[in-house]
């Protein structure tokens, strides 16, 4: 491959670009109002290092973006197809600009392997690839918000405005047109069954286990219909608003009245596992991100949580990370096919215990500031890390509700 496996990006790194992003959100810019973001050498090639493993696995497939002098960019793709023993490599680069919402590409350049396509072949192309990015749906809203595009060999910096993505833009996007009305409904009467089950149990673990219960009898009763896939996922989505993060309609569309958000909000505060208010809300969320992406994304979210954590008041905790990846786990468990799916709703259906899908962890290390993450544990991947992480694999390999 041409492209190497994407480096490790430290805690420290990643807790910096967190705080360069921060407050850059386009979408709560004031009507009128601008925000600039400018981005060095160092933090667009973390950036690129962070993302790339999250959004492509690095065993079959490999990017990385560069900059380079005269406003380039360059972008190299290595690919192992499967059941082929050789890596294919290309390369793309150009000149780009952007200047109130309008795409400029120059001197388009394409490597297939080590050929060169001809610039007398692509220089005509240019505005034709113009015009068709232009014309691409999920481009369309972000390109016309940039008021300003420049690209420098060691900086990019940009210039943009509000953009108001509607939430069906962004549902089409992660979903698709054709099952968005379905997964709305889905979603909905699994957020009724759940809040149902909450209101008749007392606070305490008992109401974790009769959510998760009465979640994926819903599932199991419209699977036949369906797809057990589909309903586990609507399952874990009904689950993450509910016990988690209302937040979560965003990524869903419309689900809920505003009463139905304040007696989520209300009846999740009463929600324990293991004596611990907090992870239930862990093991929500990461299985609903598991269910709109994919498990590395998830994991990855999970653990970057902790490490903002080190650097801030509460620590990082391996507790914390326990949970995440416990909910990770089950949310994979409950949508891998067809017939793992149909699985877990048979046990999930049975009374089972919190053990069975969240193990215990209070002898784990907890509240761990973050230059004693890096001077004891040796960072995030350091060698004392690792002993506690593979801990945390182990012991979730053992649930009974992962086999």
């Amino acid at each position: 491959p041409m492209v190497p496996e994407p480096r490790w990006v430290q805690s420290s790194e990643k807790r910096h670009l967190v705080d360069v992003l921060r407050g850059k959100n386009p979408s709560q810019i004031e009507s009128g109002g601008t925000r600039t973001l400018r981005l060095v050498r160092s933090e667009t090639d973390a950036l690129v290092a962070w993302a790339a493993p999250l959004i492509t696995s690095p065993k079959r497939l490999r990017w990385d973006v560069a900059m380079g002098p005269g406003e380039t960019i360059k972008l190299r793709l290595s690919v192992l197809p499967p059941y082929v023993r050789r890596w294919m490599n290309f390369a793309a680069a150009a000149r780009v600009r952007i200047d109130t919402g309008r795409l400029s590409l120059r001197e388009p350049r394409l490597w297939l392997g080590r050929v060169a396509i001809p610039a007398i072949v692509l220089d005509p192309l240019a505005p034709l690839i113009e015009a068709t990015l232009q014309a691409e749906r999920p481009l369309r809203l972000p390109l016309q918000a940039v008021r300003e595009l420049r690209v420098e060999s060691d900086a990019l910096t940009a210039t943009y405005g509000h953009i108001d993505l509607p939430s069906r833009a962004l549902i089409g996007v992660i979903w698709g047109e054709p099952t968005d009305d379905r997964l709305r409904s889905s979603v909905a009467g699994q957020i009724s069954a759940i809040l149902a089950a909450l209101d008749a149990s007392p606070p305490g673990e008992d109401r974790f286990v009769r959510a998760y219960g009465a979640a994926f009898r819903v599932a199991a009763e419209r699977s036949p219909g369906s797809s057990a896939v589909a309903e586990n996922r609507a399952a874990l989505l009904g689950l993450g608003f509910t016990l988690g993060s209302e937040r979560l309609e965003a990524f869903v569309g419309e689900v809920a009245n505003p009463g139905t958000v304040q007696r989520a909000i209300e009846l999740r505060k009463g929600v324990t596992a293991h004596s611990r208010a907090d992870w239930p809300r862990h093991f929500a969320l990461s299985g609903a991100i598991t269910a709109l992406s994919a498990v590395a994304p998830s994991n990855a979210a999970g653990l970057l949580k902790e490490e903002l954590d080190a650097g801030r008041n509460s620590g990082f905790s391996f507790g914390d990370l326990l949970a995440d990846r416990s909910g990770t786990t089950f949310a994979e468990r409950a949508t891998r096919n067809e017939a793992s799916a149909v699985s877990l709703q048979r046990s999930m259906a049975r009374r089972f215990r919190i053990d069975d899908v969240l193990p215990p962890g209070a002898d784990l290390p907890e509240n761990i500031p973050d230059a004693e993450l890096r001077s004891r544990y040796g960072g995030v991947g350091g060698p004392l890390f690792r002993k506690y992480a593979g801990e945390i694999e182990r012991r979730i390999a053992a649930l009974p509700a992962i086999h």
